[in-house]
């Protein structure tokens, strides 16, 4: 498991491609362990082990010693607020792993700040809390209600997580590199063609895909999916169009998705699945996720809840036109880690790092 940049990567420019946590470091994560926990219970004990391992100045980077108490500090509050982090942390046995997993990512941590201070992006109060401000101003509607449903969750809020930052260096100094990078790092990284056709969107955009695609990527969606809905409607099997179009994981079954409670699907889907008449298809219709061919197949056993199949089509993304500028800057993320890599590199030449581990 590789720990580079883990909060660093997460920052765009473009903030309605952002989540909650990727928008304000110290928002715990939502739960994703058994018993709700965010944190791998094994971790503090291995931390603590690895610090009786390690001597007071654990490298020494140019002029700059790295010192042990700072380095335990930022491992410690990676490992409270990312759940891969302190799995992957309770894991490490040699002093080889530490040296690789958790030194060399925390030296590039403090090149970053340097960089960053060196260019007025100091980790002071004030600075934190207006870049914090702003993210909070910045959010669209969406990453505001996730916002607030993680907050009520762990039954927090945004002046105590703003007030955690503040009192935390690491996340501060955290928010400071974002920042940077921000403005300094993510105008230079550039986008061919060539990036739009190798390059894998991440996970979390399935669901902003057609903010993410250009009005002429969305008109050839919808004209792709009128299409198949024309042949449905002149006598073509429903479950065959779904298995050579849709780009739904229920293509397999035909465009099958099992039996539906009504608000069980976002309202866009759901208001037109539960007005169809038994047998009958939809229109073509736009949700966050594409364009939708729906189809009621049969009543369900629960009252209310109907057996749906569906044909999803989405844009396709094969040049920088089919994309909107949001579009661009996610796939700008997918590069920013190379390219804070490459510049991080290229000073580290210059630099003389000597380990005392």
């Amino acid at each position: 498991m590789k720990f580079s940049f883990y909060l660093i990567v997460l920052m765009l420019s473009s903030m309605a491609t952002l989540s909650a946590q990727e928008i304000l470091p110290g928002v715990p994560e939502t739960p994703r362990r058994p018993g709700g926990q965010t944190m791998d219970t094994r971790a503090p004990q291995k931390l603590n082990e690895i610090a009786t391992q390690l001597p007071e100045i654990i490298a020494i980077v140019g002029d700059t010693p790295i010192l042990r108490s700072e380095f335990i500090e930022y491992v410690g509050t990676y490992m409270k607020y990312n759940t891969a982090f302190s799995v992957g942390l309770s894991e490490i046995k040699t002093m080889d792993e530490i040296k690789k997993r958790l030194v060399d990512p925390y030296i590039d941590f403090r090149l970053q700040l340097q960089l960053a201070e060196q260019q007025n992006f100091h980790p002071d109060s004030i600075t934190v809390g207006q870049i914090f401000d702003k993210r909070i101003a910045e959010m669209n509607a969406t990453q505001r209600l996730q916002l607030d449903n993680i907050l009520k969750t762990r039954k927090t809020s945004i002046p105590e997580i703003r007030a955690s930052i503040l009192s935390n260096k690491v996340q501060s100094e955290n928010v400071v590199i974002q920042a940077w990078v921000e403005a300094k790092i993510l105008p230079t990284i550039s986008l061919t063609d060539s990036d739009i056709q190798t390059t894998r969107l991440p996970p979390n955009a399935t669901h902003k895909i057609m903010s993410i695609a250009s009005d002429s990527a969305r008109l050839a969606a919808k004209q792709e999916a009128d299409s198949v809905r024309n042949a449905i409607s002149k006598g073509a099997d429903f479950a065959k169009m779904a298995k050579t179009y849709s780009v739904c994981a229920s293509r397999r079954f035909g465009g099958d998705l099992g039996e539906v409670s009504k608000g069980a699907m976002i309202p866009e889907f759901d208001s037109v699945a539960f007005a169809l008449e038994l047998g009958k298809i939809s229109e073509t219709t736009e949700t966050v996720f594409g364009y939708h061919i729906i189809k009621y197949l049969e009543k369900g056993q629960f009252d209310g809840s109907r057996i749906l199949a569906h044909i999803l089509i989405r844009p396709q993304f094969k040049t920088l036109n089919d994309l909107s500028s949001e579009g661009i800057q996610v796939y700008k993320k997918q590069k920013l880690s190379d390219a804070i890599s490459q510049h991080l590199d290229a000073i580290k030449k210059t630099l003389k790092i000597v380990y005392k581990i």
